[in-house]
């Protein structure tokens, strides 16, 4: 959770954007983040309008020179060679998050 919050630091009063797949999910000036249990709140400014957002830790945070990298796939979490991870791989995803075996790239955007 420190290591989480040192990297988050870096993200306040920057306008962001957050990538998955090659589509912007949310874009933004960062106002303000809290970090509370498992989860991440941003206040997130955009068009002048303030908006929370809450997204769950990721299991690897990794600074890359276009920003960061929130990983939260299956490997970052448990071994590729663990019985566990081919059974997490192959449960229903139906009702599983966009974030669920993916990498989430938050990129500052030129003022």
């Amino acid at each position: 959770m420190i290591r989480i919050e040192e990297n988050l630091k870096e993200l306040v009063l920057q306008k962001l954007s957050f990538v998955v797949d090659g589509r912007v999910i949310k874009e933004g000036m960062v106002k303000l983040y809290n970090t509370k249990q498992n989860f991440i709140k941003f206040k997130i400014e955009n068009d002048g309008q303030e908006k929370d957002w809450e997204l769950t830790y990721p299991y690897k945070i990794l600074k890359q020179d276009s920003g960061y990298l929130f990983d939260y796939t299956l490997s970052a979490f448990c071994p590729r060679t663990e019985d566990v991870y081919w059974k997490m791989f192959m449960m229903n995803r139906d009702d599983s998050s966009r974030l669920y075996n993916n990498y989430l790239f938050v990129v500052p955007l030129s003022s």
